[in-house]
């Protein structure tokens, strides 16, 4: 009985040995992993690893010029092609007037993209900001507005819905040749519509399309012989609307569909 317990306990030990060994192999082989990660890494990500050569800027250019954003770059510590802080760039260079957005990307061996895109300007907002096609709001020096735009006014958060009734609103007065040539939203949601021929009109918030096909219909009927006489129209009301004439004259104060409407 005392031999079998020897043999046991000498079995037992050896495995204790074997299974040691194993985990102190296990240790040094993932010591040494994690150093060869952190050296690769520290490797790859020195300045001096596969510098950069080159900078290839894409974008269809209209506003902004690539030395503009070249001389952004002189800020960046370019460095190695994985050390080269994209963000960074990408940032400064969004922050370059009529620059929307930017994607940078690395090219093997030594090169850094970018892909630049441009705001594309639709209308004045406010005094002056500018309005691009997907109703962002951005700043540009004033000198490089272009000409022609409309202007556009509303509460802060309602760009894009002055974007979309613009669109709408041109849609519905084309058939009369009419066109806007500034919107207006004010605080209780009602619209002040200039159009390019010098006429301005007021559309109510419930029911502006319905008072503005009004208008489309007696435009060509009532009122484009005298249109350039007239200041406003005012179509809030129920079954009618009311004119403004600039220079009103004895018997002309108003037309009116349906229900009499005074200025």
């Amino acid at each position: 009985m005392a031999k079998r317990n020897q043999r046991q306990h000498k079995e037992s030990s050896g495995l204790w040995e074997v299974v040691d060994v194993r985990i102190l192999l296990s240790l040094i082989a993932g010591l040494l992993l994690a150093a060869g990660l952190t050296w690769g890494l520290n490797y790859v990500t020195a300045p001096t690893t596969l510098p950069l050569q080159a900078i290839e800027i894409e974008g269809d250019f209209r506003q902004v010029e690539a030395r503009q954003i070249q001389s952004v770059l002189f800020e960046v510590e370019l460095g190695g092609l994985f050390s080269v802080d994209v963000e960074q760039v990408r940032q400064l260079t969004e922050a370059i007037a009529w620059v929307e957005k930017v994607s940078v990307t690395r090219k093997w061996p030594d090169t850094l993209r970018l892909n630049v895109h441009e705001h594309h300007a639709v209308a004045h907002w406010g005094e002056k900001a500018l309005m691009n096609d997907k109703g962002g709001i951005f700043v540009a020096p004033q000198q490089s507005h272009p000409a022609g735009l409309p202007h556009f006014n509303g509460p802060e958060g309602q760009q894009h819905a002055v974007l979309t009734v613009f669109g709408k609103m041109n849609q519905l007065l084309a058939p009369v040749g009419l066109q806007v040539s500034a919107l207006s939203m004010d605080a209780r949601r009602a619209w002040r519509v200039s159009l390019d021929n010098g006429m301005e009109l007021l559309l109510g918030r419930a029911e502006r399309e319905r008072q503005l096909l009004r208008f489309v219909h007696v435009y060509p009927k009532v009122l484009s012989e005298k249109a350039q006489r007239i200041r406003r129209v005012d179509l809030r009301y129920t079954n009618g609307f009311a004119v403004e004439w600039k220079s009103a004259r004895v018997g002309e104060a108003q037309y009116a569909v349906g229900e009499t409407a005074y200025v």
